[in-house]
Order: C-alpha cells, then sequence, then structure tokens
C-alpha cells in the first residue's frame, strides 16, 4: 500500500543535521546563509529536508560549519569541534 500525504505526520520532527551543527556553533541561518552566499530562506530549506544542497553548496556548508562533508550528510558521526575557530567567510 502507498504511503499517503498523512502517513508521515505522525512521526517525530527531528532536527537536521545542518542545523544541529549551526546552533551547536552558535550561528543564525542567516549568518551561515551569508557565510556561504545563500539566503536565510535557502538555509531554512535545506534545514526541513525540503531538498539536499547541491555539491557545491554542501562543500561551502562544510567550510563554514567547521566539518566535513560526512559528517554533514550524516554518513559520520558529528564530533563536536571538528575544527575549532570562527566560521569561513
Amino acid at each position: 500500500m502507498a504511503a499517503g500525504p498523512d502517513d508521515h505526520s505522525s512521526a517525530p520532527a527531528r532536527t537536521s543535521v545542518v542545523a544541529e551543527i549551526r546552533q551547536r556553533r552558535g550561528l543564525s541561518q542567516a549568518d551561515l546563509g551569508k557565510a556561504v552566499g545563500a539566503s536565510q530562506r535557502v538555509i531554512a530549506y535545506y534545514e526541513r529536508q525540503e531538498a539536499q544542497p547541491p555539491g557545491a553548496m554542501l562543500i561551502d556548508l562544510a567550510r563554514a560549519l567547521r566539518v566535513t562533508t560526512d559528517e554533514l550528510l550524516g554518513v559520520k558521526a558529528f564530533t563536536e569541534l571538528t575544527r575549532p575557530g570562527p566560521p569561513a567567510s
């Protein structure tokens, strides 16, 4: 039986990896967007997991958040302070 549009509504909301890392870094969506050349709305869109960032944006997000792309994609567990220091501009 195919899943209907409401079948996912009872699933608990989960924070995306991008949102979790961004919040741990103390950045707003607007701050992260500025660091990667995107609007706050684009960052929110990715955080809601409505789409995957394109490859170049994924690399920019990883650099700005000071994590690896594997951590950002959830392939590897996020390690706090993988790369200390201010976000890339």
